[in-house]
């Protein structure tokens, strides 16, 4: 629930239409994945909080100083664990 509120804010933020429509989207495909791999191979609800608490903080940072370079690369090590994380990735090499 935090971490839908977390992406809610940054979306909100952001201004984007886009965005706000994809949310609920990405939100619902991460459950999916997460009920479809019923935790098999997804790693420990706490090795993944840690995780994913690492990359908001790295992004806020980013936020916090205003610097969009640093933010847009945050948010892609963001993506990329995600995918990684919940076994989203295609074949050998991660899809991000």
């Amino acid at each position: 629930e935090m971490d839908q509120k977390f992406h809610g804010a940054i979306v909100k933020a952001s201004h984007n239409e886009f965005l706000q429509q994809l949310l609920p989207l990405i939100e619902r495909g991460v459950q999916d994945s997460i009920t479809l791999n019923n935790g098999c191979h997804l790693p420990s609800e706490d090795i993944l909080a840690k995780n994913t608490l690492r990359d908001h903080a790295l992004l806020m940072e980013f936020l916090k100083n205003r610097d969009a370079s640093g933010a847009k690369n945050a948010m892609s090590i963001h993506l990329h664990h995600s995918i990684t994380n919940l076994n989203l990735n295609i074949g050998e090499e991660p899809i991000f």
